[in-house]
């Protein structure tokens, strides 16, 4: 039997929120996107986008999840 090479995982819902802040925060501050960034991949439709992804990890929707892992 083969064992799993994860070694532990941790929620990081509450980094996930207090980073998207952290940019929202700054983009308003500045009044204009910054020249480099998701957004640009995005499109458009990046601010909802991004609303939409901090309110699903709000409700525990969803939770971004780091994973450690040894060889």
């Amino acid at each position: 039997m083969v064992s799993s090479p994860v070694h532990f995982t941790r929620d990081r819902s509450e980094f996930a929120l207090g980073f998207l802040n952290q940019i929202r925060a700054s983009v308003e501050l500045a009044a204009v996107a910054p020249q480099l960034g998701l957004h640009l991949l995005l499109g458009e439709d990046a601010p909802q986008m991004f609303a939409n992804l901090m309110a699903v990890i709000g409700r525990g929707q969803v939770a971004p999840v780091e994973i450690i892992c040894r060889a």
